[in-house]
C-alpha cells in the first residue's frame, strides 16, 4: 500500500499550475506548455522523473460579475522504468467584488491507476501590487481500489514587482484519511512569471516541494514553460485582477496530487 502511495506522489505531484486571463468585458483564456523534473525520496528509494506537460484555460463572463473558468492539463511522466499520464480539469465559478474575488470549483484528475476528485471554495483579496488568495476543499482519490478521504487549506501571496513581472509564494496543509491511516501533508512552492510588454506570450517558472510527514517522503518538482495569452487585457497584473485569480482546485491540486 505504501509503495502504491508512493508512486501515485511521483505521478500525480506532476500537475503543473497555471494562471490565465480574462476580463469584464470578454472572452480571455491562455496555452502553455514546458518541462520540468522531479525527485521523489523516501526510506524505501530515490527516483527521478522527467515531466512534460500542456495546460489550457478558458474564462466566460456570465453576467455582471458572475464568470465561468475551465482549466486543463495534460501531463506525462517518464524515466527509465516509468512512464505515465496524469489529466486534469476544474471547473470555477467565481464572483468578483471592489478588491476581492471569491468562488468554489470541482475538478478531476485522472491517472494510471489513480483517479481523484476534489470540491471547495476559494478567496482572493488585491492591496496594491499583492494578491492574497486563500483555498479550502476536500476530496477523495482511489489507489488500486482502495480509497482515502483528502482535506486542507492552502495560501498564496503574489507580488508584482511591475505589471508584467510576478513573483509568488504558497503555503498548503493538507490531511489524508484511509482506514485509520492518517497522513499530514506540507507543500512549499515559489515561482514567477514575466511578459514582454509587446507580445502576446510569458514565460514561467515554479518550484514546488511536497512533503509526508508519516511515510518520511517528499516530492520537488521543477518546472519551466511557456504560455500564451488571448483576450483584452495587456499586462499580468490586470490578468490576475480580472482573470485567472484562483489555480486550478483552488490551489487544492497539491492535495489531489499527495497521494
Amino acid at each position: 500500500m505504501k509503495k502504491s502511495y508512493l508512486s501515485a506522489i511521483a505521478l500525480l505531484s506532476s500537475v503543473s499550475l497555471a494562471p490565465g486571463a480574462l476580463a469584464d468585458d470578454g472572452w480571455y483564456g491562455a496555452f502553455g506548455a514546458g518541462v520540468g523534473h522531479q525527485e521523489l525520496d523516501s526510506d524505501e528509494d530515490s527516483i527521478g522523473v522527467d515531466t512534460y506537460f500542456g495546460e489550457a484555460v478558458i474564462i466566460a463572463p456570465i453576467s455582471g460579475n458572475l464568470a465561468f473558468q475551465l482549466d486543463a492539463n495534460y501531463s506525462s511522466v517518464s524515466d527509465d522504468d516509468f512512464t505515465g499520464d496524469v489529466w486534469t480539469a476544474s471547473g470555477h465559478l467565481i464572483w468578483r467584488g471592489d478588491g476581492y474575488a471569491a468562488g468554489g470549483y470541482v475538478g478531476l484528475i485522472e491517472a494510471d491507476e489513480v483517479s481523484s476528485w476534489v470540491a471547495g471554495g476559494e478567496y482572493a483579496a488585491f492591496f496594491g501590487p499583492a494578491t492574497f488568495a486563500l483555498g479550502a476543499g476536500y476530496g477523495q482519490i482511489d489507489v488500486e481500489e482502495e480509497t482515502a478521504d483528502l482535506y486542507g487549506v492552502t495560501g498564496e501571496v503574489r507580488y508584482f514587482t511591475y505589471e508584467n513581472l510576478r513573483f509568488d509564494g504558497r503555503l498548503g496543509w493538507q490531511q489524508a484519511s484511509e482506514g485509520g491511516l492518517d497522513e499530514t501533508i506540507l507543500t512549499y512552492g515559489v515561482g514567477g512569471e514575466w511578459k514582454p510588454t509587446t507580445g502576446p506570450v510569458s514565460v514561467f517558472a515554479s518550484y514546488d516541494r511536497l512533503d509526508l510527514q508519516d511515510f518520511d517522503a517528499s516530492v520537488d518538482t521543477y518546472s519551466i514553460g511557456l504560455r500564451v495569452l488571448f483576450g483584452p487585457g495587456d499586462t499580468l497584473m490586470l490578468r490576475d485582477r480580472e482573470g485567472t485569480t484562483f489555480r486550478p482546485f483552488g490551489g487544492f491540486e497539491s492535495i489531489a496530487g499527495s497521494l
